[in-house]
């Protein structure tokens, strides 16, 4: 995987560990924070900005990582302040739907993902009272896209009536929002970091951008490859992949995003907008799904850990001038990964396809296949399983044997890594 300084110094820091997950931090997920760090500090500073903003939740390890390396002098003569700021699809995309004058341009503002129309509907910033006005029947269908939503009469009608509430409720988010950047003084050019991967974020704040007072915005991501490429997105770049090289990482990391995402989170849930106590704004925060799982919080927990004992020790054995700092690309530092996601040793398999992920309000295992007399008479649950997991480790947890599983996938999905 890596070279033979970092495995040394891998191998002489977890002779005496047998924790699986705090190893996998150690050798997996904490060289990849360290190089990433490296490069996010070095990005900045070529354009002479002073402050980085690491959006929640999934900047949350990214600017521990970088505070390790960088908050406690300056590195070079240059120092660079860091922020995590409550951000989600949800509380920045439903402020900036106050201009949109039809239901149509709803989708530009807010891209629409996969799920029920009442959960759409709770996404646009309508309350309860709002959305029980349908009958159920409708607010349980699943709508494949947009286009297919907007072509239903029902489902227009609906969205129809109900425009008005959104914009009011948009506007009245708008205002919060303004409040929450004048707050924590973010205003004029600005950076911000997140994991990726279409730059959802960046678009909402560019079409809000003179509301909040910024000039302009500079995105740094994991990853991103925009679907369209718009002015919003002209000044953002990733790390692992982006327009410009390793577009062929993009499709990888979308068939494994679960095992991925799920350890850059903190443990609490995402924002859907904010509040005003006193004269104070505060971020309104989703019940934490994972609360009720406390094995899997520790484990996680572990992992985490693992990863910043990494970035310090590792930092803190690094003279300044170490070309470990400048010269290791992305796929050296994400070659652990890799390694992990496309050929995993069976413990690796056991420890991480026990966390669970949340997604669109469900909860899922990395990869805990259910027994297979299960999916011989439910082969559409097998389906459903395979395509929300982490497939190499869902496979092989499944068959338990020696199975060149990668390999398969990669013909089946046509991946070219």
């Amino acid at each position: 995987m890596y070279d033979h300084y970092v495995e040394q110094h891998i191998a002489h820091h977890l002779e005496s560990q047998d924790d699986e997950y705090y190893k996998f931090g150690y050798r997996i997920f904490g060289p990849y924070l360290f190089g990433m760090s490296a490069w996010l500090y070095q990005e900045i500073t070529k354009q002479d900005l002073k402050r980085v903003l690491f959006l929640a939740r999934d900047g949350y390890m990214v600017k521990e990582a970088f505070d390790l390396l960088f908050e406690a002098s300056e590195f070079e003569g240059k120092r660079v302040e860091s922020s995590y700021i409550y951000a989600s699809r949800r509380s920045f995309a439903v402020p900036a739907l106050t201009e949109c004058q039809n239901v149509e341009e709803i989708f530009t503002k807010y891209p629409y993902l996969k799920t029920s129309f009442g959960k759409t509907l709770k996404k646009l910033g309508l309350n309860t009272k709002d959305v029980k006005k349908f009958p159920q029947s409708l607010l349980d269908t699943v709508f494949n896209n947009s286009r297919d939503l907007l072509a239903h009469p029902e489902a227009r009608a609906a969205l129809e009536q109900v425009f008005p509430n959104i914009l009011q409720n948009s506007h009245q988010e708008a205002k919060l929002l303004q409040e929450y950047f004048k707050q924590e003084k973010i205003q004029g050019d600005i950076a911000i970091f997140d994991i990726g991967w279409h730059g959802t974020l960046q678009k909402a704040l560019f079409s809000l951008k003179e509301k909040l007072n910024i000039s302009s915005i500079r995105g740094y991501y994991t990853g991103i490859l925009p679907k369209v490429k718009t002015d919003s997105l002209k000044k953002s770049q990733g790390y692992l992949f982006d327009s410009n090289h390793n577009q062929a990482y993009y499709k990888f990391m979308g068939l494994n995003f679960p095992i991925f995402e799920r350890l850059f989170q903190p443990r609490e849930g995402s924002c859907i907008g904010f509040k005003k106590e006193g004269d104070r704004i505060y971020s309104k925060l989703e019940n934490f799904f994972h609360e009720k799982v406390n094995e899997d919080l520790a484990n996680l927990l572990a992992i985490q850990t693992g990863a910043l004992t990494f970035v310090k020790n590792f930092s803190e054995e690094l003279p300044s001038d170490s070309p470990y700092w400048y010269e290791k690309d992305s796929n050296f530092w994400f070659s652990g990964f890799e390694q992990t996601i496309k050929r995993p040793i069976l413990s690796e398999v056991k420890a991480l396809g026990s966390l669970t992920f949340e997604n669109e309000g469900e909860l899922y295992y990395l990869a805990a296949p259910q027994k297979h007399i299960t999916y011989i008479l439910k082969p559409h649950q097998f389906m459903r399983d395979f395509h929300k997991s982490w497939k190499v480790g869902f496979l092989k947890s499944l068959f338990k044997i020696p199975l060149p599983y990668y390999a398969f996938l990669k013909k089946l999905y046509k991946l070219d890594i």
